[in-house]
């Protein structure tokens, strides 16, 4: 291994060392310092890069290389950035893992597989102070801002403080179960986080060495992650500001520590009703505003004197389109009787019309659900309204294109319709969040309304009639908090307030004026003229 090595490694991963503007000659050829401990048959093994570090003012880059194996040969290299050249080689039998510059740039730690830590004169090469070894690789070093302490973190589980001046170890924090990844220091020296596998981030005031909170990743599907991470690059994309929004992937114990946190002013989230029970009880201990959107079950009622084409042509849209995973999706469509077997057939007749594929083909209508769980947890609920007496139809659409094998091989669920008029069944009482719409027949307009309201959610409820007295008496009547007229319930506009009654909401309404009332804080000034 030599330093034209490193630097093709350098090269291929695109690392631009700029040049001084201005230098009208090129400048004298450093004779770099080659400090070589690695014995003679591990010099020239090619390797990896692990980590690439500048000195706090910038004009040296560091880059350490190796194996992942604590007998394998390591290299370190410095480079002068204005010049481009090597100022100093350092091998030694393990590969290096971790570097880190002091807050001075006149020390420099590194970290190895097998468990060593040093700290070198970069100007030198000198070893200054070896401490102790951890008994697995270290995986992260640094400074504490004064450089009096250095923090490692290692695969042995252990975070270690260190005095710089002495090498004595301060204190230890012990994870089991949990390998070190990466260590920070605050720049007030009073907080160390340490990022951890499987998935973790702890926090610890070091004052009172004492953990502060956890945050957990998500163990559920990372393709949620994912789509956060592509919607964050686009916004980004479009202009937005860098610190307007930030990402921090985890799961409901993630929200609960941020929320509880003193920094943070205000709650707004999209969950479940037990998502925002736990949200609500952390808000109103710590007294801060709380807007929470949370399930919906939505019904159109759909009267006698409907144009049961047009009614079905668009509630079949709100039903399956995106696969029903929509808050305002048409969960629910109450009919009369009589109305109940010429709509099945036009709701069948709109269904088969919409396109079921590749939601990347501009046409798609229906793609996949959020995940294979999602997908089989769908077929589960159809299996199961099949065997169920109080189910009296179960009608499946596109039934040859399930039998394709994109099908199986994808995360699509079979939209079809369930036919059910028990009130209190699950499927009536439960948002699915899939490409499921349950009907159910009406005795009369008021048992229509009466079923309509007759669930624990309230975000959004339609009517498809032109009577002027049964339009006013649903406006008078409905229990929601979007209310629509001939028109499915899926989709809103923005410019007008968005928000559920009973378990589909709590606090102020999203969207139109709440924005601005909920995002910002009323004050009444009083003054007079002197």
């Amino acid at each position: 291994m030599n330093g034209t090595s490193i630097g093709f490694f350098v090269a291929l991963l695109g690392l631009t060392v700029p040049v001084l503007a201005g230098a009208e000659q090129p400048a004298p050829e450093l004779k770099p310092i080659v400090i070589d401990q690695a014995p003679p048959e591990l010099r020239d093994v090619t390797s990896r890069l692990w980590t690439v570090v500048f000195s706090p003012n910038g004009k040296t880059l560091a880059v350490t290389a190796g194996w992942d194996n604590p007998r394998e040969p390591g290299e370190l290299v410095l480079w002068d950035v204005a010049t481009r050249q090597t100022k100093l080689i350092w091998r030694q039998e393990a590969t290096i893992r971790t570097a880190a510059f002091s807050g001075d740039g006149k020390l420099l730690a590194i970290g190895d597989f097998a468990g060593a830590t040093r700290l070198l004169d970069p100007s030198t090469g000198k070893i200054i102070l070896t401490f102790p070894k951890h008994s697995k690789l270290v995986n992260s070093v640094a400074f504490t801002p004064g450089d009096k302490t250095l923090v490692t973190g290692s695969f042995d589980q252990t975070i270690k403080l260190w005095d710089v001046a002495s090498g004595k170890e301060q204190h230890v924090l012990s994870l089991p179960d949990e390998d070190i990844v990466k260590v920070a220091i605050s720049s007030d020296s009073r907080m160390l986080a340490a990022v951890t596998w499987p998935g973790k981030a702890h926090v610890w005031d070091l004052t009172r060495r004492e953990e502060l909170h956890l945050l957990q990743a998500s163990q559920g599907d990372p393709g949620r992650t994912q789509i956060a991470e592509a919607v964050l690059k686009l916004m980004r994309a479009a202009g937005l500001r860098t610190d307007a929004v930030r990402l921090l992937p985890g799961d409901h114990s993630t929200a609960h520590a941020l929320a509880s946190r003193e920094y943070i002013d205000a709650v707004t989230i999209t969950g479940s009703v037990a998502a925002g029970y736990a949200m609500q009880e952390i808000c109103a201990r710590r007294m801060i505003p709380l807007q929470a959107e949370l399930n919906g079950n939505n019904a159109a009622i759909v009267w006698d004197d409907a144009d049961l084409a047009d009614a079905a042509k668009q509630l079949a849209w709100g039903a399956f389109g995106f696969a029903g995973q929509r808050c305002t999706a048409n969960r629910r469509v109450i009919v009369s009787r009589v109305l109940f077997a010429p709509f099945l057939d036009e709701l069948k007749a709109a269904g088969e019309q919409l396109v079921w594929g590749d939601p990347l083909d501009q046409t798609c209508d229906i793609g996949p659900v959020v995940n294979f769980a999602k997908r089989d947890e769908t077929a589960e609920l159809v299996n199961r309204a099949r065997a169920d007496k109080s189910v009296h139809a179960v009608e499946m659409l596109h039934q040859a294109q399930a039998q394709e094998a994109w099908v199986s091989a994808g995360a699509f669920a079979q939209p079809a319709i369930l036919c059910c008029d028990h009130p209190e069944h699950p499927l009536v009482q439960e948002e699915t969040m899939s490409p499921l719409v349950v009907i159910q027949r009406a005795e009369n307009f008021e048992h229509a309304l009466a079923l309509s309201n007759g669930t624990r959610y309230g975000l959004a409820a339609a009517l498809f009639s032109s009577v002027h007295e049964l339009q006013q008496q649903f406006l008078e009547s409905a229990q929601a908090g979007i209310l629509k007229i001939n028109t499915s319930t899926a989709g809103a506009d923005i410019s007008l307030p968005f928000g559920g009654w009973k378990g589909s909401g709590l606090g102020p309404p999203e969207h139109g004026d709440g924005d601005r009332l909920f995002y910002t804080r009323m004050q009444a000034v009083y003054g007079r003229d002197r």
